[in-house]
Formats: C-alpha cells, structure tokens, sequence
C-alpha cells in the first residue's frame, strides 16, 4: 500500500528548489543589518550571498537562528504559569525566581539550555509583566514608564534593537479575566500595583531565605501571583433564580418591600408597542422616595440637575398617565431609570435583594434604550449617560463607563457646553444647567484619564466656558462658594501632573525614565500656590455650615494631597527599588539617591498620610460614602503608598517616630473602613491596600519603635 501521500501535510506548496533565491539561513551580516539575504541557488549555505558579494566581504552563518514562540499572548501565559508553578514545586527550598538559580538546576542535571542573547523572544511574548530590572536604579521600571515596560538591551549597546527602532516603542497591555486585554497607561494606579507586585514577589524570595516560616509568604504569594484587574470588566455571577422583570412590581407601596405579581416580560423592550411611562414606574409614592434618595446621596458629588426644573418636569410626567413610551425622549425616561436605581442603590439596607433586582431590571431598560441615547445629541442624552457610567464605573465596569464618559464629553462638545459664546439662545437657568454638568462631566473624565493613565477626550485649549452660579442652581446648598472654579483648577493640574509626570513613551523619551526633579518641585510649588490661594471656605480650619459642605470641603483637600502623592510617587518606587536590590544582594551603579530624590520619596508617605488622617474624619463622622462616589479609591491609593514604603526595608532597620505614625494612621483608617458598606469595585481595590499592609507588617503585633521591620 502507498502511504507517501498521507505522510503529506495540505496547504501552501513549498516553492521548488531550483527556484528558491532567499537563502535557508541567513549569513551574519544579513542578520544583523536586517535585510534578506539571498543566493543564486537559495540552498547552498556556503555559497556568498548577493549582499556580501556586492561588498566583497566575507560570508558567514554563524550565529544561532532566532527561536520561534508560536501561539498566542495568552496560551503562553497560561503555560509559562504553569511551568513556572511546576519548577517551584519540584524545588520548594530553591529560589526559582532567580535566573542563576534555574541554570544551576539545569546545570545539575545536565540539561542543556540555549543561549539567549537580545534578539531572543523572551518575556515580550508573555502577558504578564517581567520583573523590573534594579540593577540600575535611573533605568528600574516605575511608575515613570509604562506599568510593564523594560529595556531589552543593555546600556549602551550599539548595536540594540531600541537605537535602531527609536519610532517605535513597545507598550504591552494588560490581561483581563476574560476577554482582551486593555491599555493601562503610566499613571494609573494599576500600573503601579503590576510593579508593586513584581518586587513583592522578589521580597517574598528574600523573606523565605531569612525567615522560611513566615506566614506572610503566603499572603505575597498570593499578592504577586496575580497580574489582571478586576475592577476593569465586569464579575460574571450566576443570574438570580428569581428574574428581576418578573419580580418588580409597579404597584408596590413601600420601597424594597414590593407585592410580587405577574407581569409581562420586558415589554419595554418593544418601542413600536403602546406602552405608557408611567406603567414601567413603581407608584408614585415610591417613586418619589427614591428620587428623593438619589438627590440625598449623588447628587451634591456629582451635580446634573437644578432640582426645581427636573422636579417640575417629573411632576409634570404623573399628570400624563395615557402618554405612551414612543412619545418621550429616551434621555428623559433613561435618566428617570438611572435616579429609581441610584435610589434603590441608596436604600439597599432596607432589602438587599430586593435592591439589587431594582437595579438590574432599570439598567437592563437603560441599556436597551443605549442606541437611542448616543443617536441624538441632546442635554438630557448626556444626563443619562454621565449617570449610567458614575454606576457602571462603581460595579468594576470601569472600561465601559470610560469609554461612556469619553461618549458623554463629546457630545457636550458636539452641543458646544464647553464655549461661553453659545448659550445665548437659552434662558439664564438652562445656561447655568449646562456649565454644571460640562464642569461634572470634566472634573470626573480628568480623575478618570489619571486613574487609568488614558488620554483624555477634552481639550483644555477649546474651552472657555465660565463656571456656574451655585447660588443660583440650588441656593449654595451643595457645596460652598467658589467650590466649582478650585476643584476644576486642581483638575487642570491633576491632567498636567499625568502628562508630565507620567508622560507616555515615545521615540524621544527613554522607557522607565524617571521624571526630572525640578518638574516634579515645579509641581508641588503649583499645588502649594493652589491651596494657598484658598478662599477662607474652602479651609479646613473652617467652620462649614452644613455636614454636606464639609464633606466636600475635606474631599478637595483630599484629592490636594492624593495629586502631590503622585507627583513623588515615582521617587518612592525607586527608592525602594534600591532598597530591594541592596537586599537581594545585587549590584547598584548608584548605592545612594540624591538628596532630593530622598526627600521627594519621604514627602510622598508625608501626603498620602495626610489623606489617610482626612479619609479618617469622614469614616468617623458618618461622612464617607463608599459605594456611590470615589472616597474609598483614595483610601486604596494612601494605604497602598503607606504599605508599599515599608517593603524592602532593611531587617534590623527600627521604625522611626514617623513611621509609627504612618503604621497607626493604616491601622486606623481600615479599622474605621471594617464596618462601611463598599461598591464592588473599591471592595476589590481596598483588598488590595489591606494585603500589602499585610505583607509589609503594619497588623504585627506588637509593633513599637523597639521593633525591627
């Protein structure tokens, strides 16, 4: 029997060998400058190649060919975990993490490994990020660069890959759960915890080889192991067995406490049918009651509204019960939606599943309705949408509510609410409506763009619209005079802090490059003439009038001190990357930071402290707000600067008066945090601060200035 053919594999036709000039192998100096190297024959390896024959120099095929990684970034995570779980079990008392460490294993058992050198593929191919290089402290990957971005080549090197490709430079993205991955840009905070995690991972190896039973091993195990966000994409949990369309009852009488009754399935999902407003509403006593909730909690974080319009408009509504769906603007009946689920969302202590079905089924309405909100460019249209992505951003949702914002801020810009000279053919009240929700829709999209590290879609150039009157709007009741104006000016420097201080790579720019000192004091002399310039309402030492401007008043002065923490924040992450290499026993070029790096690096835990003492005021005075607005992702960010100081210490190094300090205010403040209901997204982000706390030693007992680190 004939097998020849089955041994055969279908596809492409090779070409004939008589025909082929690129050579099988390329000779040395083809490799090198990167160009094809071809022969007359395209077989022989010893016959000169057309290139080196036009420069009458030798040809030769001595380097090793390139090694060929195929499959895909994420396959190849997969299984680079799972041998680097394998070669970690087999030898539990070795440090695996160490390069040495593995050719020693090999060497033992006379495995044969392939020399590497720079043109080898090697962690680029795998999605999570490689250990940062502390060797060189001025070239240690930080937050000055991108979250998972190193150099390849060595310094110096003439003939490297990054001197040759200086138009291009590599940025990796970061891996979700589920789906593709996402850019995470050099100022977000998640692009710090992937280096945190890095060097927790070479902590741990130290703190095994000092103290082998630890039980904080397992804790930076755990903290390292993982390289994705949840709180980008939202958590996939199993559908309630009860569904929230058949369980919602628009006759119900009291909030949470609805009387279940059979209903037609989503009939709103059917424009074209008869279907009234006001039969998709609870009754309007209820109603009400969670408008009322909504206005109580949301809005004075993140005004939208004047409430006596909005409020005639929606009295308006429950004197026209015949009037059909098909008949209202979508932005009205989906901003009606969003308030019933902020107010569910408010008073879910009353009944938490009963809450949560509230909720899923108005946003389920809202989102059917999403291609009529983003087909028309309207006031309202945007309302509904900076509402739908404030609580898409609290549920982990933060990809979608980013790209909602961006949705959001463009339309204001299509109905030109960032420009002074185009309000002249509305009434005075609607032009104060529409600076309020510009300046809302601005000072949450700069907070965002820094948080993800995104470009923003604003341009500060194209806008000139002024700020709103807050006396006019609601009496000043929200928040104090002249509020507005130095929370957009702080926002302004917040978006210059980003792209300064953390600007992207380019071909210009160096990748890990720290930023320059005498920018980041530029900065902190910005911020110092801000809050200097404070009017007396806006002081601390202030007596406010209302518990609502209080709060806001210790907010500001908390994001002041979250913008002066990133500022520093790279100085501290080298600084303990030095720390971190001293420890491990590797060479440093530079064994000393300058003085006012140094002093850069302590003022860092000096701000984020002070944010941690603020953060405190608002838990103990029943001001903090943990699932509607952004107080517990400042939380996240201080602990996690106050923990990460702690973290390559050396060992017989004792806590100073300072530090001490620094250890009580974490302990405090997540003590205070214990009992607070948090969103989903900030409970993830705030597990994240405890277990480096952790990690780092804040919750040991006893802990005095007695006691070494």
């Amino acid at each position: 029997m004939d097998l020849t053919g089955k041994g055969k594999k279908t596809g492409k036709a090779r070409i004939p060998d008589h025909l082929r000039r690129r050579a099988l192998v390329s000779c040395d100096r083809c490799k090198k400058r990167r160009i094809r190297c071809s022969r007359s024959s395209g077989t022989d390896a010893h016959e000169a190649c057309q290139s080196c024959l036009e420069a009458g120099v030798n040809c030769e095929s001595t380097l090793p060919r390139k090694t060929r990684i195929y499959g895909s970034v994420e396959t190849l995570s997969v299984r680079y975990r799972v041998l680097d779980a394998l070669i970690k079990g087999l030898y539990p008392h070795k440090d695996t993490n160490d390069l040495q460490t593995l050719y020693a294993i090999a060497e033992e058992h006379d495995i044969a490994l392939p020399t590497f050198d720079e043109q080898t593929v090697a962690e680029e191919v795998f999605s999570q990020p490689p250990k940062p290089t502390v060797t060189s402290p001025q070239h240690s990957q930080g937050s000055g660069g991108s979250p998972s971005m190193t150099s390849k080549e060595p310094e110096g090197s003439p003939g490297s890959s990054s001197s040759r490709k200086q138009s291009v430079v590599e940025e990796k993205l970061v891996p979700m759960p589920q789906g593709p991955s996402h850019y995470i840009g050099p100022s977000s905070s998640f692009g710090f915890v992937l280096t945190v995690r890095n060097m927790v991972a070479e902590f741990n190896a130290a703190l095994k080889s000092v103290q082998p039973d630890d039980e904080r091993s397992k804790i930076s195990a755990d903290f390292a192991g993982s390289n994705w966000s949840k709180a980008l994409e939202p958590i996939v949990k199993e559908e309630s067995e009860d569904s929230s369309e058949d369980n919602i009852d628009m006759r119900m009488s009291d909030p949470m406490r609805p009387v279940r009754a059979p209903r037609p399935r989503a009939p709103s999902l059917f424009p074209g049918s008869k279907i009234t407003v006001l039969s998709l509403l609870p009754n309007k006593e209820v109603t009400d009651t969670f408008i009322s909730a909504y206005f109580e909690h949301v809005h004075a974080n993140y005004p939208l509204f004047h409430r006596p319009t909005f409020q005639s408009r929606y009295e308006t509504m429950w004197l026209q019960p015949h009037i059909l769906m098909r008949d209202v603007e979508p932005g009205w009946i989906c901003t009606i939606f969003m308030l019933l689920v902020f107010g569910a969302q408010a008073l879910e202590d009353r009944d938490t599943r009963q809450s949560a079905q509230i909720q899923r089924h108005y946003l389920d309405l809202v989102q059917a309705r999403m291609h009529q909100l983003i087909s028309a460019t309207t006031l309202i249209n945007v309302q509904a949408l900076l509402l739908l992505q404030l609580y898409q951003h609290n549920c982990t949702e933060r990809n979608s509510a980013f790209m909602l914002l961006g949705c959001a801020s463009r339309m204001a810009m299509a109905l030109g609410m960032h420009r002074e000279g185009t309000s002249g053919g509305f009434d005075s009240m609607e032009r104060e409506v529409r600076k309020r929700v510009w300046w809302t829709a601005y000072t949450f999209e700069q907070l965002q763009c820094a948080i993800l590290g995104r470009p923003c879609a604003i341009d500060d150039m194209e806008v000139n619209v002024t700020f709103p009157d807050e006396i006019m709007l609601d009496g000043g009741m929200s928040v104090p005079t002249s509020y507005i104006e130095y929370s957009v000016r702080l926002s302004k420097l917040l978006s210059s802090v980003r792209r300064k201080i953390y600007a992207s790579p380019t071909s210009t720019t160096q990748q890990g490059e720290y930023p320059k000192v005498g920018v980041a004091i530029q900065f902190l002399l910005d911020l110092d003439s801000w809050h200097n310039s404070l009017p007396p309402p806006l002081r601390l030492e202030f007596p406010s009038s209302s518990p609502q401007h209080r709060r806001a008043v210790i907010l500001l002065h908390i994001q002041y001190h979250h913008i002066q923490s990133l500022v520093t924040r790279p100085f501290i992450l080298r600084k303990v990357g030095v720390q971190l290499a001293r420890k491990l026993g590797r060479h440093v070029r530079s064994q000393d930071l300058e003085t006012e790096e140094l002093n850069l690096s302590h003022s860092c835990g000096t701000y984020s402290r002070k944010s941690a003492v603020l953060l405190h005021q608002l838990l103990v005075n029943d001001m903090f707000d943990g699932v509607q607005w952004v107080d517990a992702y400042y939380i996240y960010h201080s602990v996690f600067i106050l923990a990460f100081d702690f973290l390559a210490r050396p060992w017989d190094e004792l806590d100073t008066p300072e530090d001490c300090a620094r250890k009580q205010a974490v302990r405090d403040l997540m003590s205070a945090l214990q009992p607070i209901k948090l969103c989903p997204t900030f409970t993830i982000l705030t597990q994240v601060a405890l277990q480096l706390a952790k990690i780092v030693g804040i919750f040991d007992v006893p802990n005095s200035a007695s006691q070494g680190q």
